[in-house]
């Protein structure tokens, strides 16, 4: 339930075209190929509830002024800050609203059709989505904190021509806070890589004093 709700927060609120691989979202909103792309990651659920909690961590609770529930810091608030900041940044643009309302009840607000480029045909129009946005967004959502969930989510986009040109910076909301009002931003982190390495030596252990000149060692 929570990946198919934030898919379509993804189209309402931006306009994002979206796909879906797994429990994870990518959500692309602007095709224009003369922007630079820039990729946002989050994920938007975490990991098994531990001990610890005073409140449910299944309900959003309200104690003295702050707000309690599974994952609400880490890492669903700062998700929300990065759709509401691209959404401020499309604002700009001429939006158009729907005189219904969608089966929640919530009132929904959309920008014009964003789809990619191989969709749109030769009769589409000549505006492009995000045109107030001065680049192009890919968001990465993963369904669950520190999992392998991104890869294949990414080599499906990368192949489809969703990463067309490259990205030109990643942005990662997923930091700690100085104090109750300031962030804390940070420029850099350390990556994670895996590795396979297979070393291939003799059949057998050999004495080094008696064969370590005259057989190479592999390490």
């Amino acid at each position: 339930r929570g990946t198919a709700w934030l898919a379509q927060r993804f189209e309402e609120l931006l306009g994002c075209t979206v796909r879906v691989s797994g429990r994870c979202i990518v959500a692309r909103c602007g095709w224009d190929e003369d922007r630079p792309l820039v990729a946002m990651y989050s994920h938007y659920d975490v990991a098994e509830v531990g001990p610890g909690w005073g409140t449910d961590p299944w309900k959003l609770s309200a104690v003295d002024g702050y707000l309690y529930g599974r994952g609400v810091a880490d890492n669903k608030g700062p998700l929300l800050a990065q759709i509401f900041a691209v959404r401020s940044l499309m604002r700009r643009q001429a939006m158009r609203t729907f005189d219904d309302e969608d089966a929640s009840g919530e009132f929904v607000m959309c920008l014009q059709d964003d789809v990619p480029p191989h969709q749109a045909g030769e009769d589409a129009p000549a505006h492009k989505a995000g045109g107030g946005c001065p680049v192009n967004v890919l968001f990465i959502a993963a369904g669950g904190e520190e999992l392998e969930l991104v890869r294949n989510a990414l080599r499906e986009a990368r192949q489809d021509g969703w990463l067309r040109g490259g990205v030109a910076g990643v942005l990662v909301s997923n930091a700690s806070w100085v104090d109750d009002e300031r962030p804390c931003v940070c420029y850099g982190g350390r990556g994670v890589i895996d590795l396979e390495v297979r070393v291939r030596g003799g059949e057998h252990d050999l004495h080094s004093g008696m064969h370590g000149g005259l057989l190479p060692e592999p390490m």
